[in-house]
């Protein structure tokens, strides 16, 4: 935080090594030794190729054949001639932290020409092997590459995403803290019991082997190969892990809170709110696996969207929040409340595939159950999902005035995390999709007071962010740059199983650099967001066809002919992966219509955005 502090004074440290960390009689570590803080860094020369120690510190006056501060810890820049500025400081930081971590020199002995050499390469990963928990190695990872753009945007940021993190990994070992199995039907991790003696909380994985089991997922694999032979049949090994996964750490979960519960480790309000929170997670996985059951194509392309979409089973151990969200029902009637949730979460899991039909199904059951039974508190979360659905089928007005309503009577009510729901829609609607910017600024402005009221996670945090950054790349505002690196560094310190999350947001940050006109560092994140996409869901993947696109607009805008190559590729991939028609082909379309005009083939360019028809898939990749 003295780093940070300084930078926010406008003073860079310059020569920030643990030697210059110390720690007051009262405990508190404080940085220290400002002297090169002011001082101008003088451009390295070949005058530094001599064999000096590698913590050689150089001070006094500046001369032009010295570097300045302690070499071992500069940045790479500082090496090229590069003034230090705050992200200099930053590296400096992540490279003493990292080396007490793994508790190990990272350059062993090395002269100053050889750090020269050796900081441009990124640190290989197996260096950061011994760092727990993995999100703060990748935060360690970020702060020390090479290219300081590819950094933290601050040191607060960094910190920020580190507290963050520690928050996260307090509620997740309170989940997980029997140690949680890898596998479903992994033998219980308390040890054995002598025989005769039943062991407590040993029928946790009894409750996901109902709903998923090898005959489920035998039968579910051959729905996605039918609906969808070529994505069904390669996705569907990765989407069966990522489900046995889910039901692994609901297991251990379950297992945790059964075992407090027995032996009376958290007061009996808080024990039944976690089951009752993880229940409604095993519910809402059953949804999904019903819907995979009778899969068509639309399923297949959506599926994992809507697994990534399943709610965190972490914030069933945190405490407070659980308690607000799963507190005793106060409803007069809640079987019909139970059943009520029920059909949502069918909804919810529709919504998540893009499947209209199926969502405005859901949406009219639990209206009625609502209206026969009197649960008007439930009137607003249906509202959220109804418009919702009015955006996904394109009736952009009437979708606004619903989301409008739900989310003011939400807040009237006290119902924060309705209230949070329905925003982030509600900013898509009214900005993305009806360009009403100042609109969708003001309620996105409910985001982050809402979001601290119920301690939301970093997902939900994110998915607004990630919003309002659309409505503001539409606007041509540089806001939305700053709105996506916070949205990546929440996700990061969060410590989610997948890195897909924020390689989709890396995509975005980039295509919002390449209209900023930073073209060099848009490739960058879009071609190293593409390549995680690539490693994780593979080529075929809806989500690497639309990096693909990405990568080849940027490209084309520096002037390079691969950028062509790339945007016809992405539409070919569409159309194998949608069909001629779908409307998610207009961001393809859209690209390879604008390819065309800069040639001026314009009857070409003409004929492509006449299939851009459908109004909820308004292309946003080119501005």
């Amino acid at each position: 935080r003295g780093l940070a502090a300084a930078h926010g004074a406008g003073m860079v440290h310059r020569d920030f090594k643990p030697a210059n960390v110390l720690v007051g009689t009262d405990g508190r570590p404080r940085v220290a030794d400002f002297g090169l803080a002011r001082m101008q860094r003088v451009p390295a020369t070949a005058g530094h190729d001599r064999a000096l120690d590698s913590d050689e510190v150089e001070r006094g006056p500046a001369r032009e054949s010295k570097l300045f501060g302690t070499p071992y810890y500069m940045a790479p820049e500082q090496f090229d001639g590069v003034p230090a500025d705050e992200r200099a400081d930053q590296y400096a930081f992540c490279l003493a932290l990292l080396e007490a971590l793994v508790d190990r020199r990272i350059f062993a002995n090395h002269s100053v020409s050889s750090l020269m050499v050796l900081k441009q390469a990124t640190i290989a990963e197996p260096t950061f092997d011994r760092v727990r928990p993995r999100w703060l190695a990748r935060l360690l990872a970020r702060g020390l590459d090479p290219d300081p753009a590819k950094r933290h945007p601050s040191m607060t940021a960094l910190l920020d995403a580190i507290a963050e993190g520690q928050r996260a990994s307090s509620r997740r070992r309170l989940a997980l803290g029997l140690g949680g199995a890898l596998v479903l039907g992994a033998a219980a991790t308390y040890g054995a019991v002598a025989p005769g003696i039943t062991q407590p909380c040993a029928g946790s994985s009894r409750h996901i082997e109902a709903l998923w089991n090898s005959t489920r997922a035998a039968a579910i694999g051959s729905a996605f190969a039918a609906a969808h032979p070529t994505l069904g049949t390669s996705s569907w090994p990765r989407i069966a892990a990522a489900i046995e996964e889910f039901g692994a750490r609901w297991i251990a979960g379950h297992r945790s809170a059964c075992l407090a519960a027995h032996h009376r480790e958290q007061p009996p309000e808080i024990a039944a709110a976690r089951t009752r929170c993880l229940d409604d997670r095993r519910e809402r996985l059953g949804a999904l696996l019903e819907v995979f059951a009778d899969a068509d194509a639309q399923t297949v392309i959506g599926a994992d969207t809507a697994l990534r979409a399943l709610p965190e089973l972490t914030t069933c151990a945190d405490a407070d929040t659980v308690v607000a969200a799963f507190g005793p029902a106060q409803d007069d009637d809640p079987e019909a409340v139970a059943q009520l949730e029920q059909e949502l979460r069918r909804v919810d899991v529709a919504l998540d595939l893009a499947r209209a039909e199926l969502a405005k199904r859901g949406i009219d059951a639990a209206a009625a159950i609502a209206d026969e039974h009197g649960l008007l508190r439930e009137a607003d979360a249906i509202a959220v999902r109804r418009g919702m659905l009015l955006h996904l089928t394109g009736d952009f007005a009437e979708a606004q005035r619903v989301l409008e309503g739900a989310v003011l009577d939400a807040i009237a009510q006290g119902d924060d995390r309705t209230a949070l729901s329905g925003l982030a829609p509600l900013v898509r609607t009214t900005g993305s999709a009806q360009l009403r910017f100042d609109d969708a600024r003001a309620w996105a402005r409910w985001g982050e007071p809402l979001a601290t009221r119920v301690n939301a996670p970093a997902s939900v945090r994110a998915e607004l962010l990630s919003a309002i950054a659309r409505v503001e790349g539409i606007a041509h505002d540089d806001a939305a740059i700053d709105h996506l690196e916070r949205a990546i560094a929440l996700l990061e310190a969060s410590d989610g199983s997948s890195e897909v999350p924020v390689a989709l947001l890396q995509i975005e940050l980039g295509d919002a650099l390449r209209a900023r006109g930073d073209v060099e560092a848009a490739i960058a994140r879009i071609g190293d967001a593409r390549g995680i996409i690539e490693r994780e869901l593979g080529g075929a993947h809806p989500d690497h066809i639309a990096a693909t696109g990405a990568l080849g607009l940027v490209l084309w805008q520096r002037g390079d002919a691969s950028g062509r190559a790339l945007i016809e590729q992405a539409l070919v991939d569409s159309r194998a992966v949608y069909g001629a028609d779908h409307p998610a082909l207009a961001p393809a379309l859209n690209n390879l219509a604008g390819v065309y005009t800069d040639d001026g083939r314009y009857e070409q360019a003409r004929a492509l955005l006449r299939g851009v028809q459908h109004p909820s898939a308004r292309p946003h990749q080119r501005r």
